[in-house]
């Protein structure tokens, strides 16, 4: 499911059919089983396989996203239909277009994970992941080090945007969507005590876009101010490394 980069006016996610969620499943399964293979030979956990993001509400660029040491891998599910003589894909070349324009733009490695659409099984064993543009096989373990490399602005909205959501659900609102897309905005809508619909605009160390003017106007907005510094006296944020995230709640919308 992709959307394109633009101001969202989306409040419920599209229906979602069981066929996605299948795919989703089985995508996020299989490559929690390699991630729980290799992390139990790795003491230390920041350095293993951990997930960013794979929650079903986001309105994303790809299905969901990892990091392995200093790399960051974006996947994107792809149903083949099984032609007469060639296998056929129901990916959009728009989606993949987008996945890799933002994975260009933010030092990320854009994946497809291939499912056969008659079966729901991956077409190949081991880590069944295609680079989206040579469509070459790819191993996270043979491009990943202990490199130091700075977190892309991408990943600093996602951490931002996760840790604002965290917060919401600590205080019992119903997330509706969320989005960690690079030039949309608002990045969250949810749902109070009271059922109203509401909207984040996530706030990442002083930079944020403006919603579009028909959400400010018919829906109770607000800003999310998050701070992320380096940590331990580092020159910068790098991946796997941590880091100092202020946050001080929601602020309304003037």
């Amino acid at each position: 499911m992709i959307f394109p980069l633009q101001k969202q006016n989306l409040i419920e996610l599209p229906n979602q059919s069981q066929e996605y969620l299948q795919a989703w499943a089985v995508t996020g399964r299989h490559l929690q089983k390699l991630f729980n293979q290799y992390n139990t030979m790795d003491n230390v956990p920041c350095n293993g396989f951990n997930w960013i993001r794979t929650d079903t509400a986001a309105l994303a660029f790809d299905t969901m996203n990892f990091r392995y040491k200093n790399h960051v891998f974006s996947v994107l599910f792809e149903l083949i239909d099984l032609g007469e003589d060639k296998f056929i894909s129901r990916t959009p070349i728009e989606a993949k277009n987008l996945q890799i324009q933002i994975c260009k733009e933010n030092n990320l490695t854009p994946c497809l994970f291939k499912i056969k659409s008659r079966n729901m099984q991956p077409v190949t064993g081991s880590w069944n992941l295609f680079d989206t543009l040579t469509d070459k096989k790819i191993n996270p373990l043979d491009l990943s080090d202990d490199t130091p490399v700075q977190i892309s602005d991408w990943e600093l909205l996602n951490w931002a945007v996760a840790t604002v959501i965290s917060d919401l659900k600590a205080k019992e609102y119903k997330i509706i969507s969320f989005t960690d897309t690079p030039g949309k905005a608002p990045n969250i809508w949810f749902e109070d005590k009271e059922a109203k619909q509401n909207w984040v605009q996530v706030k990442i160390n002083n930079k944020a876009c403006d919603p579009a003017q028909n959400i400010i106007d018919k829906y109770t907005g607000y800003i999310a101010d998050v701070t992320i510094i380096p940590a331990n006296n580092q020159p910068a944020i790098y991946r796997s490394q941590p880091a100092a995230v202020g946050y001080g709640g929601l602020k309304s919308f003037e």
